[in-house]
């Protein structure tokens, strides 16, 4: 299955790590280029048993990339998970700042392809500032 990723902190690069571990082709999105930079070397950003060694695996194996564009992954994601700020003050999901994003969601995973009913985007979501 050929998953997408939006947000490489704890959750989305968990994420990634495990479902290119298990087999799948996985694209991690993320709009800090230099996390992005120490991802495709290799370089996991936080300390996470295990972490060092499928994050290297993956890339590897070609089953795992990163990059900051999510219009190069996303078209052909079949799922795609958006693991970013849940709206604490100052995170992604906040009230817009001066030059904050804002993303408004109602679920946390959205199936490619599926019914609107299920996940309905009604934010803005910009990557970069």
């Amino acid at each position: 299955m050929r998953v997408a990723v939006i947000g490489t902190g704890h959750v989305g690069l968990v994420t990634c790590v495990t479902f290119s571990h298990i087999g799948h082709e996985v694209a991690g999105v993320d709009a800090d280029s230099e996390k992005i930079a120490a991802l495709q070397r290799g370089e996991a950003p936080f300390f996470e048993p295990g972490m060092q060694e499928l994050l290297g695996e993956g890339i590897a194996s070609g089953r795992l990339m990163f990059g900051i564009n999510p219009a190069d992954v996303l078209p052909g994601a079949e799922i795609v998970f958006i693991c970013v700020g849940s709206g604490a003050p100052g995170g992604l999901g906040s009230s817009p700042g001066p030059q904050g994003p804002t993303l408004q969601r109602h679920a946390s995973t959205l199936a490619a392809g599926g019914g609107a009913e299920t996940v309905r985007v009604v934010g803005a979501f910009r990557l970069a500032s």
